[in-house]
């Protein structure tokens, strides 16, 4: 892999990741904190071509910025693009498979123990969606 390829995917995952904290902080009423200055952190990924497997929950420490591994959802084709719904229990995620094949699913999230399950997924008739 060359560097500007890494660059390119560093830059795609970091973009993710910022998109996925930002749907967090804008969402009021949200039952987001685990305990004091710990949050989910939900993370899209790009499964293609990769070692990634779809949608990673992590536990976040604002005050020292430590996250540790809680679940993930697998199946779901390039679930890059996330937002929370406003009471903090449904995820939605599109999924960017090409050739005509992305869509969009829905999961239900419990903060409590950072599970995610898959309620439905439906397709979205174009190659990439997003919001």
């Amino acid at each position: 892999m060359g560097k500007y390829t890494l660059q390119c995917t560093s830059l795609k995952i970091g973009f993710v990741l910022l998109l996925t904290m930002l749907s967090f902080s804008n969402v009021e009423g949200q039952n987001t904190v685990t305990a004091g200055n710990e949050y989910n952190l939900l993370i899209g990924t790009y499964t293609e071509p990769g070692k990634s497997e779809g949608i990673y929950v992590y536990r976040f420490n604002t005050e020292t910025g430590t996250f540790s591994y809680r679940s993930k959802a697998v199946g779901i084709d390039n679930p890059s693009y996330l937002t929370v719904s406003n009471d903090g229990r449904h995820v939605y995620s599109v999924s960017e498979a090409g050739g005509g094949k992305g869509g969009v699913s829905a999961f239900s999230f419990d903060p409590a123990t950072g599970q995610l399950q898959l309620l439905n997924n439906e397709t979205s008739g174009g190659n990439g969606p997003c919001y």
